[in-house]
């Protein structure tokens, strides 16, 4: 939870920093498991918001997206459309 609060933290701000976000993005791509459909929603958006694409982390939150769908709700389920339709990730 800590790592999507981090990244949208830097998406709210603007603030850009490629070495903090290449490591938010690592540590969540290790802990992907155990992140939650907010968690996930939350930090695919900050990333794309912010224009970092982390190819290894969209494609494991996309996987986690698609194989939990039913535990998003509508708002977790808009992050993260929204997330991929802006970074064109197909």
């Amino acid at each position: 939870q800590e790592l999507s609060y981090t990244a949208w933290a830097c998406a709210k701000l603007g603030y850009v920093n490629k070495p903090l976000l290449q490591a938010i993005a690592d540590a969540a791509l290790l802990r992907i498991e155990g992140l939650g459909p907010q968690d996930i929603a939350n930090l695919v958006w900050s990333l794309a918001k912010i224009g970092f694409l982390a190819l290894p982390l969209m494609d494991a939150m996309s996987a986690q997206a698609a194989a939990r769908i039913r535990e998003f709700n509508p708002q977790d389920l808009a992050n993260t459309a929204w997330a991929v339709a802006n970074l064109r990730l197909e």
